[in-house]
């Protein structure tokens, strides 16, 4: 997995930010809310589980639950390949209460949150189940289990575990310094210089997904006139987490303040996508706008 984007609002109280930004244990043992839209619940397995339900109970819903206090490598093999990555686990254990939630088929590449320092957080992505039976959801599989012999109450759950791709481990790959080394040779290049002598800073050509070494002018925020409204139309990277883009208004080209904007998709392709951000003009008889980038934390 090498790109992670949310389309659409997942309905949790706040936007999380992407990706995790705390220390490396912040997301391990802790509280966690799983989005997603698998299959729902089938038939009951007696003080076991359930199976899964068929496609027609697939819908997006949510639970809890809590990730486990180690990160684990996950391991795979797909087309001859081998592949690895690191994952936050969840356990279907009923200890932790009744919405304690398994994610099931269709639920790859959902969402797992966690809400740390009163900050919403995704830190991990769906990636595969480890079950004790296929198609079923179990918190308790049982060591040892014998399927004709009741599972004594005494016993601790042994459990079904699901896997999320932990972002805090890639996040690195979603910031600038990443960029600048592979575009400038230094994870701390200058961010203010202009080596291709284009007009766009560092900064700017990250922002606008342009390649710094390259002069071009195509990327440029433009301007234009439609229908009572002045318009600005620029592109963003989806991919990085340390950008924020905002358009400013003026007047006389000195005093800049936040524009009130209505943001329109023109496209999406691949990790970038272009706004056109139209600002009424109203009785203006001058109005000015400029696109303003600022580097996160």
């Amino acid at each position: 997995l090498r790109l992670i984007r949310i389309l659409g609002n997942p309905t949790l109280p706040t936007t999380p930010t992407l990706p995790l930004s705390h220390s490396n244990t912040a997301d391990l043992d802790f509280a966690c809310t799983l989005v997603g839209s698998g299959v729902g619940k089938g038939s009951v397995i007696t003080n076991r589980g359930w199976t899964w339900g068929n496609g027609s109970t697939a819908t997006q819903r949510w639970g809890t639950n809590k990730s486990t206090s180690a990160a684990t490598t996950v391991s795979y093999s797909s087309g001859g390949t081998d592949y690895s990555y690191l994952a936050l686990q969840t356990d279907f254990n009923r200890a932790l209460g009744s919405d304690t939630a398994q994610i099931t088929f269709r639920d790859s590449g959902s969402g797992l949150f966690q809400q740390i320092d009163g900050v919403w957080k995704l830190s991990g992505i769906a990636t595969r189940i480890e079950s004790f039976q296929e198609n079923a959801a179990e918190y308790d599989g049982v060591a040892p289990f014998h399927a004709s012999t009741p599972v004594p109450p005494d016993l601790p759950d042994e459990s079904d575990t699901s896997d999320f791709v932990r972002l805090q481990e890639y996040a690195p790959l979603l910031r600038v310094e990443n960029w600048a080394n592979a575009k400038l040779g230094s994870p701390v290049a200058s961010l203010t210089a202009d080596p291709d002598h284009d007009g766009l800073s560092n900064l700017l050509e990250y922002a606008l997904h342009t390649d710094p070494n390259v002069a071009a002018v195509t990327a440029m925020p433009q301007v234009a006139v439609e229908a009572g409204f002045l318009t600005l139309t620029y592109t963003q990277l989806m991919s990085a987490t340390d950008l924020s883009y905002s358009v400013e208004e003026s007047s006389n080209l000195s005093g800049w303040q936040p524009a009130e904007v209505i943001e329109e998709l023109v496209l999406a392709s691949g990790v970038t996508r272009v706004v056109k951000a139209k600002v009424a003009i109203g009785s203006a008889t001058r109005k000015f706008l400029r696109l303003s980038v600022t580097k996160l934390p």
